[in-house]
């Protein structure tokens, strides 16, 4: 498998990476060519969760009670046909790209900032 970042710095040199990369498959063969933004990085991953149980701690949820409730606020659902009707299934926060986790993290920043919470490392 080839992995080719594309970044907005370096746009044109990347675009002509992969065009290249494309141009050596081999023409009887089958392909996927999937394009998807970055992941979230480990050190957000890291803080959302940290963040998660420790603002749960203060008002009263659990670590996953308090992502569930930010998944729905920020409306990382989708409504699927379950046996009794439609159904909300979560996202997971593994499946987030940068912009997503940062979206959260700062959703927890503006929850902590209206029940006073002060992070206990930032």
């Amino acid at each position: 498998m080839k992995t080719i970042p594309l970044y907005p710095g370096a746009w044109h040199q990347c675009t002509t990476a992969a065009i290249a990369a494309i141009r050596e498959l081999t023409p009887t063969q089958t392909y996927v060519v999937t394009i998807k933004k970055r992941q979230r990085t480990t050190d957000q991953n890291s803080k959302f969760h940290a963040m998660c149980g420790e603002l749960g701690d203060e008002i009263g949820y659990t670590l996953d009670e308090l992502k569930r409730l930010v998944k729905n606020e920020l409306g990382r659902f989708t409504i699927i046909d379950g046996p009794c009707g439609k159904i909300k299934r979560l996202q997971s926060s593994a499946d987030w790209d940068k912009d997503e986790m940062s979206e959260a993290i700062e959703l927890l920043h503006r929850w902590a900032a209206e029940v006073g919470h002060r992070w206990r490392v930032e």
